[in-house]
């Protein structure tokens, strides 16, 4: 019993707190950019944006986090 109950606390835990945060920003260039010179992937994370929400400028970037698609749904 405590197996099941570390188990479904464990996914509780690290699917809402740690997996759902990384669909907030998908940049396909930043992640096309890894191989690139520094100066390069500076230049990409300034102008497409990066890891975080709020870096950079975002232009092109993917959002699969739930708070955009609920303003999506407002809109309509």
């Amino acid at each position: 019993m405590f197996w099941f109950a570390f188990a479904a606390m464990f996914i509780y835990e690290i699917i809402p707190s740690y997996m759902f945060p990384l669909l907030n920003g998908f940049s396909i260039f930043c992640l096309a950019s890894q191989h690139a010179a520094p100066n390069v992937q500076d230049i990409f994370t300034n102008i497409f944006g990066g890891a975080a929400g709020n870096e950079g400028l975002g232009l092109l970037s993917l959002s699969f986090g739930a708070s955009f698609h609920q303003a999506l749904v407002q809109i309509a």
